[in-house]
Parts: C-alpha cells; sequence; structure tokens
C-alpha cells in the first residue's frame, strides 16, 4: 500500500509530498538501444508534482523547489509553472472523470451547527494501483525498461 492510502490527517510538510516522487522525479528510464537511458514522463508523478506546486503556492505562499525542477528561479517561470500545473490538473480531473458516487454526511458549518455536507473521504473508488506504478518507475532507474514491453500510450500494456 502506498502511504497516501494509510495517512491520517493534512500534512503540511514537503516532505511528505515529495515522498510520492520516486527519487529521480517520476520518470521511466527507457533504453532505446542508443547506449543511452532516455528518461520518459509518467502521468501520474506529473500530477502529483503539479498538485505539490498548487499546495506550495496555497499553504506556503510561494513553489517550494524540488531537485528535479531544473534551475528556473524567476518568478514569471514560476508564475508559468503554476499556471501549467493547475491546468494539468484540471486535465488530468477530467480525464480520469471519477464517478464514484459520494455519499453525503454531516459536516459542520461556520457557527459549529451540523449540516449535510459531502466531503469525499472514505469512498469507495476503483482505483490503479499506485504502488505498483511507483516500483516500476523506480525499478527502471537500475534495470531501464525496454520500449516492446510499453503500451502504446501507457507504461502498462
Amino acid at each position: 500500500m502506498h502511504p497516501i492510502y494509510s495517512r491520517k490527517g493534512i500534512s503540511n510538510q514537503t516532505a511528505f509530498w515529495d515522498s510520492l516522487l520516486t527519487p529521480n522525479g517520476g520518470f521511466l528510464m527507457v533504453d532505446l538501444g542508443d547506449h543511452r537511458n532516455h528518461s520518459v514522463g509518467v502521468s501520474m508523478f506529473h500530477q502529483l508534482h503539479c498538485l505539490s506546486i498548487v499546495r506550495s503556492v496555497v499553504v506556503g505562499g510561494g513553489m517550494d523547489k524540488h531537485p528535479n525542477d531544473g534551475g528556473g528561479n524567476s518568478t514569471m517561470e514560476d508564475d508559468q509553472h503554476f499556471m501549467h500545473c493547475f491546468d494539468y490538473i484540471v486535465q488530468a480531473i477530467l480525464c480520469s472523470a471519477d464517478d464514484a458516487l459520494e455519499n453525503s454526511v454531516n459536516i459542520l458549518d461556520a457557527e459549529g451547527g451540523e449540516e449535510d455536507g459531502i466531503n469525499g473521504m472514505g469512498q469507495t473508488h476503483k482505483c490503479r494501483n499506485a504502488t505498483m506504478l511507483y516500483d516500476y518507475v523506480l525499478q527502471s532507474v537500475q534495470v531501464p525498461i525496454k520500449p516492446a514491453s510499453l503500451g502504446k500510450y501507457s507504461v502498462f500494456l
């Protein structure tokens, strides 16, 4: 089980968010037979990276720098990166079109009273195996993947 599924409460710690990526930032290493290893982005990790960027702006007031973000540090580059990430997360949500039903629960309103609401927590979703993808990408750093073992548009066939 990936730590995101078993964590308790909300984490504002950058280390937690960084732990969602592999040490190389979530890039799958592919052997194209040219004696070089090629890095290929994987959407789940790009989405997590972007969510971390949005979180750092909302929670911390500025972008946290991940070691694999490159050297850019200008405000304009940060703004463009943030907006790219915001748009990318919207695309990812629409693409996944998660149709899980979310039951209403009692939530506290601004005055401390209870009202019907939806918080989405504890609901059943049909998920793919994020841990398997994480492990596969992590292993590719040691043994790059041959293109024939990849799907046409995805990591797994």
